[in-house]
């Protein structure tokens, strides 16, 4: 976890980082990275509870 850890990142510093041309690309990949975590901390979730019964 700590290669994908954020918690020390700030995105509007980040966002300049990036070249104008790679914006669109960059941001369709950030919303596929996060729908992905949310799936997976959903998965946790529903597994805990599933453990509870």
């Amino acid at each position: 976890m700590v290669r994908t850890d954020t918690s020390t990142v700030d995105p509007e510093e980040q966002s300049r980082a990036e070249p104008l041309s790679r914006i669109y690309e960059v941001a369709g990949e950030a919303r596929r990275r996060a729908a992905f975590w949310l799936r997976l901390a959903e998965t946790f979730e529903n597994r805990s509870r599933e453990a509870c019964f």
